[in-house]
C-alpha cells in the first residue's frame, strides 16, 4: 500500500514538473531557463526537489505535455467530427423521400450534405497530403532528435534555416 501511495505521489510531482516546464516555455523561457528554475526548486524542508533536471528533461517534458494535448484534441476533433457526420445523417434521412421522388430541391439539399460529409472525412483532399503529413512528422522527429545532440546555438540556426526555406516554399506557392 505504502508503495503504491508513493507511486502515486510521484506520478503526481512528474505531472507538476511537466505543467511547469510547458507554463514556462509558453511564457518564453529557454530550456536553459526553465532546468535552472526548476532544478532550484524545494520542497517544504528546503531540499532541492529536482537538483539534477537539465535542459533535456526540459525538453522531454515539453514535449510529453505537447504530445498529450496533440493527442487530447485529435480525440476532441474525432468525436466532434462524429457528432457533425450523425447529424449530416439526421439530416439526409429526413429528405430522402423527397429526393426519391425528384424534388430538385432536396437533391440540391443532398448534395450539400454530401458535400459537407466529403469534406469532414477528408474525401476532397489529394493523396499527396498524407504522404506530406507523414513526412512532416518524420522531419519533425528527426529534428527534435538532433536539439539532443548539437549545442543550442547550431540546433536554432538550423531551425532559422528551415523556417527561412518554408517562407521562400510559400511566397513561391503564392506567387
Amino acid at each position: 500500500m505504502a508503495n503504491s501511495a508513493r507511486g502515486q505521489a510521484q506520478k503526481i510531482a512528474l505531472a507538476e514538473r511537466q505543467q511547469t516546464a510547458l507554463s514556462l516555455r509558453k511564457s518564453g523561457a529557454s530550456y536553459r531557463a526553465i532546468a535552472a528554475h526548476i532544478a532550484a526548486q524545494t520542497d517544504a524542508t528546503g531540499a532541492l526537489l529536482h537538483s539534477k533536471y537539465s535542459e533535456g528533461l526540459a525538453y522531454r517534458d515539453i514535449a510529453t505535455c505537447l504530445k498529450a494535448l496533440v493527442s487530447q484534441t485529435s480525440l476532441d476533433t474525432e468525436e466532434y467530427r462524429s457528432l457533425e457526420l450523425e447529424r449530416l445523417d439526421t439530416a439526409q434521412l429526413a429528405i430522402a423521400s423527397k429526393v426519391q421522388s425528384g424534388d430538385l430541391g432536396s437533391i440540391d439539399r443532398w448534395l450539400r450534405i454530401s458535400e459537407r460529409r466529403s469534406a469532414l472525412l477528408g474525401l476532397n483532399e489529394p493523396v499527396r497530403l498524407k504522404i506530406e503529413q507523414g513526412l512532416e512528422a518524420e522531419l519533425t522527429n528527426f529534428l527534435n532528435s538532433l536539439e539532443s545532440v548539437l549545442p543550442t546555438e547550431i540546433y536554432r540556426q538550423v531551425l532559422t534555416a528551415i523556417a527561412a526555406v518554408e517562407n521562400r516554399a510559400g511566397a513561391a506557392a503564392n506567387n
